[in-house]
């Protein structure tokens, strides 16, 4: 609108200079200055100071002209003036309003800055850079607005302090962080690490480093300076395919979120049924139980067995269904209302989620299916429950019907049933089924030469894909190949590297045999006999340690991400003794183009010493510097970098400015490896403002 404006008043002008310059009567001119007059006034009523500005020069211009060729152009100058007068309002509100946004810019600084700790007014000029009388005049609207109160120094009544005024939410709040806070001191650092995103800032810590950062958040809690931070979703990808979403979350949000769950844990224990029938979790910590799950099948003379498993179990669980269930167990009132809080604000808004990878999340969803057990064992049914995967056991009509009890029962629970890894098995054919597979491993593990190994590879293929129903598909996604094998009663040894080679070989003819052919192999695909032995091979190769085997792999085989943790340990165990051979092989697995993210994540936190080498730095500068790569790839190796004084600090401020607020505790730890370009001056300045929960991770870590 206000374009089009400025083009017709230009157009009007011009062609009264036109009619000027070509001597047409007096009448014509005039006639042209009257509709230039009206298009400029019309101009005024819709358009930007930029386009009265530019018309306005116009206009003076135009006048010059016409008085040396003696037009009169009183009318224009009038039509000047008015341009002047508007523009002088203009420009002073917009002068009012930038001084406004300044005072309000000074007023959020001053805040962030008393969040952490009450300052002087000459304390708080001297870190914003700006006068004393600025930071006062901000200071005033703060206190009347109510956001800031303004203390005097006991002793010298000169002296003011400011300090931050938190309202009856934060007050709120504080009282939910005070039901937790006395329950830091039992925390470990495995309490808070993820088994999905290895690595993060914190995870290491030793047992004087955590005490130090819980005395840390401790004072964050006391000065109200903790606020949940939005979580960071990783795709993790899982063995059977597909993904899930792994919460990466600062090392403060996983200190309140296990320590809130260290309030409840005694109360989901009394809650759940017996450990013969809930073997992992519990209320209480304890290790996963695959074996025993499987053995509660083996030792059973029932007929049939229905194994059943729940769709997206963790990230379906709504938050107001959790908060019930607590509050059923006889949980605090305050810590079921700050738990509840503390995941809509990590989730943003989402009502149902709770953060995957980390250990406090087991027993609360452990304690909503507390209704399924109990549905299930006032009718007698056997079973165990290891997570969100039952087996029930019985006649097949037995087995049916506690498959719709359980259905209904988490049809309130607002959960789903997992189709594709819910079905009943025959129990014999179940049991037969292990047998098979125990004897298959042990031929191969007897097999003397090349010939019977081969033999003895295709008998194991054949085992642990040979009746669809019996697929090992329908296992938990994070079921590994040792768990597999203990339930059936086998181990794999390490053996020759020929023996290990010659089976890994045959897994990837047989992987590439199936993309080719895709509509034949598909069942098989999706049984996934082949990944089930490269898994296993590439364990049983680090185990012996040979890095020598890292340049014969096929990159688009290994590169599945089934295969990130298998081929980590190999990495881990192998990179000390053969770096160059190790890099090589990551550096054909990043051309292939296939990765996760999140598989670097795991390599990079691996790689330990090796990478003193620097046969990695290649392939560590690529990912930090290319801004398409996800940040779970690009920080870890930054920090890889950093760590070894080889980054390119070139590369800090994009990741500074861009980085998500979650990874903030690794960005910090990038920038402090960085020195000495980046002084501990310019360190401190970084985390001042970050609170004193990250200012001990950054110490603790150094």
């Amino acid at each position: 609108m206000s374009e089009a404006a400025l083009s017709a008043f230009r157009d009007s002008v011009q062609v009264v200079l036109q009619r000027s310059a070509a001597g047409v009567d007096t009448d014509a001119v005039q006639a042209g200055v009257d509709e230039a007059v009206v298009s400029g006034r019309a101009l005024l009523v819709d358009s930007a100071i930029q386009e009265v500005t530019a018309a306005a020069a116009e206009l003076d211009s135009a006048v010059r002209i016409l008085r040396r060729r003696g037009v009169a152009a009183e009318a224009l100058v009038a039509l000047g003036d008015e341009f002047d007068a508007s523009l002088l309002v203009a420009l002073t509100a917009e002068a009012r309003r930038d001084a406004r946004e300044f005072a309000h810019s000074i007023g959020e600084r001053i805040l962030d800055a008393v969040r952490v700790q009450p300052a002087s007014p000459s304390e708080l000029a001297d870190r914003l850079g700006v006068e004393i009388s600025q930071v006062s005049r901000a200071a005033r609207g703060l206190r009347d607005s109510g956001e800031l109160a303004v203390d005097q120094v006991p002793g010298d009544g000169r002296r003011r302090l400011y300090r931050a005024v938190h309202h009856e939410a934060g007050a709120r709040r504080r009282q939910g962080w005070r039901a937790f806070v006395e329950r830091l001191s039992a925390l470990r650092a495995d309490d808070v690490s993820s088994d999905l995103l290895p690595g993060r800032a914190g995870d290491d810590l030793s047992r004087q480093g955590m005490d130090t950062v819980c005395a840390a958040f401790r004072q964050d809690l006391e000065w109200s300076r903790y606020e949940p931070t939005p979580v960071y979703e990783v795709d993790i990808p899982k063995t059977s395919g597909g993904v899930r979403p792994a919460a990466a979350l600062r090392l403060a949000d996983r200190l309140a979120y296990a320590a809130l769950v260290e309030r409840c844990r005694a109360e989901i224990e009394a809650s759940l049924t017996s450990r013969r029938a809930v073997l992992w979790p519990r209320g209480f910590k304890s290790d996963k139980q695959w074996v025993q799950l499987e053995g509660f099948v083996s030792e059973s003379a029932e007929t049939h067995v229905l194994s059943l498993d729940i769709q997206s179990f963790y990230d379906s669980i709504r938050h107001d269904v959790l908060a019930e269930a607590l509050e059923r167990a006889g949980c605090d009132r305050a810590v079921v209302v700050a738990l509840q809080e503390w995941l809509g604000e990590i989730t943003c808004g989402r009502k149902r989620g709770l953060p995957q990878g980390l250990a406090a999340s087991d027993p609360l969803a452990t304690l909503v299916l507390a209704p399924l057990d109990q549905a299930l064992a006032a009718t007698g049914a056997r079973y165990v429950r290891h997570g969100d995967d039952l087996r029930i056991l019985g006649t097949y009509d037995e087995v049916e019907d506690a498959e719709r009890l359980a259905r209904a029962q988490l049809r309130t629970l607002e959960l789903t049933v997992n189709d594709d890894k819910t079905r009943v098995l025959c129990h014999d054919t179940y049991m037969d089924r292990r047998t098979e597979v125990d004897s298959a491993v042990r031929q191969y593990l007897a097999a003397p030469d090349r010939v019977e190994r081969s033999a003895a590879v295709i008998t194991l293929l054949d085992a642990l894909g040979a009746e669809e129903e019996l697929s090992w598909s329908w296992y938990h996604d994070t079921l590994r190949v040792q768990e597999v094998l203990s339930s059936v009663g086998s181990t794999l040894q390490p053996s020759d590297t020929e023996a290990l080679m010659y089976v890994l070989q045959e897994v990837a003819e047989a992987e590439e045999t199936s993309a080719r052919f895709h509509q034949r192999w598909a069942a098989r695909r999706r049984r996934q006999p082949e990944t089930f032995l490269m898994q296993a091979g590439l364990s049983l190769l680090a185990a012996a340690g040979d890095a020598a085997p890292a340049e014969e792999f096929k990159a688009s085989v290994v590169a599945r991400p089934e295969y990130a943790d298998f081929l980590s340990t190999y990495v881990e165990e192998t990179a000390p003794t053969n770096p160059a051979a190790v890099a090589g092989l990551l550096q054909r697995i990043e051309e292939t183009g296939i990765t996760y993210d999140a598989q670097w994540l795991r390599l990079y936190s691996v790689l330990g010493d090796a990478g003193a080498t620097g046969a990695f730095d290649d392939l560590a500068q690529i990912h930090t510097a290319s801004t398409e790569q996800g940040w779970m790839r690009r920080l870890p190796a930054a920090r890889f970098l950093a760590s070894r004084g080889r980054l390119d600090t070139a590369y800090l401020p994009e990741i500074v400015e861009n980085a998500p607020e979650a990874l903030r505790d690794d960005v910090l730890q990038i920038v402090k490896h960085s020195s000495p370009l980046h002084s501990k001056q310019s360190v401190h300045k970084l985390i001042r403002k970050e609170g004193a929960t990250a200012a001990a991770l950054i110490a603790a870590t150094a």
